[in-house]
């Protein structure tokens, strides 16, 4: 599944926790963390608590989000979104095998052995 496709899925899942413009731009690998975040996410929050996504994408090995949310809910987003973070820190961004830190081109990258060499997820 591409980015485009796995935002249109999330949006059908969950369609008041993105904006209008949100995007999504991490490697397939992650993909599966992505879903399980939102899923706890809708099982933490009610629908009234506001939390708005407008970015989720992967840099230099790490998992961002750019969201907006208010007290106690951006608190519990928050823990949520660490516990997805460490988990994609372990996972191949290509894959979702195992993985460690690579140095991929200029930046770092989460890889299993078989994609050590791989440019991009």
């Amino acid at each position: 599944m591409d980015n485009t496709t796995l935002l249109a899925t999330l949006r059908r899942r969950h369609p008041s926790r993105f904006a209008r413009h949100a995007a999504v731009n991490v490697g397939p690998g992650w993909h599966g963390i992505i879903v399980d975040l939102l899923a706890r996410i809708d099982r933490l929050l009610s629908p009234e608590e506001v939390l708005v996504i407008h970015a989720i994408h992967g840099a230099d090995g790490t998992l961002s989000m750019i969201s907006l949310a208010h007290g106690g809910t951006a608190a519990a987003v928050r823990t949520l979104f660490d516990e997805a973070r460490a988990e994609a820190a372990r996972r191949c961004e290509c894959c979702g095998r195992p993985g460690i830190p690579h140095q991929v081109g200029e930046g770092t990258r989460i890889r299993c052995h078989e994609h050590t060499e791989a440019n991009d997820g």
